[in-house]
């Protein structure tokens, strides 16, 4: 069985509704935009400032959204508890990489343990929050989970 299969692809998404597939379309721009935002347009002033105001939130249910998404198409996941199980596993290996990877982000939390544990808990609920929505938007529009 061949997991990336191009007909097998095209297949899931011709079973996708316009508005799922538009959904993940803008949560994929949403991300690149955040992305180009924050390395390239924002210096990491305004960046702390936006991570402080917890605008980052959106972005991971939008990343949560994006990853079900993802899961739909390309494993045909089709239980809201494995959506549920591999975005949480996918969220604490972000968390991971963002504290291991991203100078800035050591440095915030390294004298705030208690804010890094808040931040990634909350980080977390949004990603679930996401996969759960796209879950649920795939029930309604195909009954297919």
């Amino acid at each position: 069985m061949e997991v990336f299969s191009l007909n097998r692809i095209r297949a899931r998404l011709s079973g996708l509704g316009a508005t799922l597939k538009a959904g993940i379309l803008l949560a994929a721009v949403l991300i690149v935009a955040w992305i180009v935002f924050t390395l390239w347009i924002f210096p990491s002033e305004i960046d702390e400032l936006l991570s402080l105001f917890q605008v980052d939130k959106g972005l991971h249910f939008t990343g949560g959204f994006f990853a079900a998404g993802l899961l739909f198409v390309f494993l045909a996941a089709r239980r809201k508890t494995v959506f549920i199980f591999a975005i949480v596993v996918i969220g604490v290996l972000w968390e991971v990489w963002e504290v291991a990877f991203l100078a800035d982000q050591f440095l915030r939390f390294r004298n705030y343990p208690a804010l890094w544990a808040v931040d990634t808990f909350f980080d977390l609920i949004f990603d679930v929050l996401g996969a759960y929505f796209f879950a649920e938007a795939l029930d309604r529009e195909s009954g297919e989970i």
